[in-house]
């Protein structure tokens, strides 16, 4: 009994010391390429709905300094304080300006907004009035890389109001 019993611990050794069979490197290789199939067209989606997010971002973003710029305009016009913003011209940012010094920077590259740039549609300067309308027309696109998810942030002429719509 002994003897069988050590005839078949070798016999047991002897199979899996032999490695392993094509059939289980086939098996391996058709698992990976499943998860493949499923993971890689899941990873587009998630990097489409980032960069929609950070349009977002961006775009409330500069409605809220512009918003934050028109009532320093109205509040400070009296003082002979004259606010305004300007787009850098690479379009990476935007700086607010009060009398000629930054009072602001905002730069998209520093805050994880790389991808992001703004295109004014007529000036690249951005000014109220004393009564908080803007004194020219005033349209901002914000962009990624893909132009299908661009956002407008728009000041109304009339109303001053600050209005976020997809472009």
């Amino acid at each position: 009994m002994e003897m069988l019993l050590k005839q078949m611990d070798q016999q047991f050794r002897n199979k899996w010391q032999k490695g392993i069979t094509l059939v289980e490197v086939i098996c391996v290789l058709m698992v990976f390429s499943v998860l493949l199939v499923i993971l890689v067209p899941t990873w587009s989606v998630l990097q489409q709905l980032s960069e929609k997010e950070k349009i977002n971002n961006a775009a409330q973003l500069l409605a809220a300094d512009l918003a934050l710029l028109q009532q320093k305009a109205m509040l400070n016009s009296v003082r002979g304080v004259s606010y305004y913003l300007v787009i850098t011209p690479s379009g990476d940012g935007y700086k607010i300006m009060r009398n000629q010094e930054k009072e602001k920077e905002q730069k998209f590259s520093s805050n994880c907004l790389a991808s992001i740039r703004l295109e004014s549609i007529l000036n690249n300067r951005i000014a109220f009035s004393n009564l908080g309308t803007p004194t020219h027309f005033i349209a901002v696109k914000v962009r990624g890389k893909s132009f299908n998810n661009n956002k407008i942030v728009e000041v109304q002429p009339v109303s001053g109001r600050i209005v976020v719509r997809n472009g």
